[in-house]
């Protein structure tokens, strides 16, 4: 898992990968550009769960396959309903789903997690 995790981290900086938005985009597509990086980490851990929980032995249980899912989708849908004001709900979110889960879980997670919030610092306008 840490060798994923470093490969998604290189991805992010290698130089075509740009952490800004471009400048000729308007305003909402400004908030779609940064919200969607944040929703790709999103998914990174859902992704994750679901990988983890179908591999043999399962590393994750059916219990958080199940709450990790409907967190994220509760997660992404809340995003696409609020223009401005959803970062602190998802870092919130995030912090409540990892307490939720039994400890060795939400120990694989937390690089995952931190990697989520540190885009999510990046996007806050």
């Amino acid at each position: 898992m840490k060798r994923l995790l470093l490969l998604v981290l290189l991805l992010c900086v290698v130089p075509g990968c740009s952490n800004q938005a471009p400048p000729n985009l308007t305003p909402q597509a400004t908030a779609a550009f940064y919200s969607h990086r944040v929703q790709r980490a999103l998914d990174l851990i859902r992704d994750t769960v679901q990988d983890g929980f179908n591999m043999q032995p399962p590393v994750f249980s059916l219990a958080t396959a199940r709450k990790v899912t409907i967190w994220h989708k509760a997660t992404v849908t809340s995003i696409h309903a609020t223009q401005n004001g959803w970062q602190a709900a998802v870092d919130t979110g995030l912090d409540e789903l990892l307490h939720a889960l039994p400890e060795t879980e939400s120990r694989l997670l937390h690089p995952y997690a931190t990697l989520a919030k540190a885009i999510l610092k990046e996007v806050i306008p």
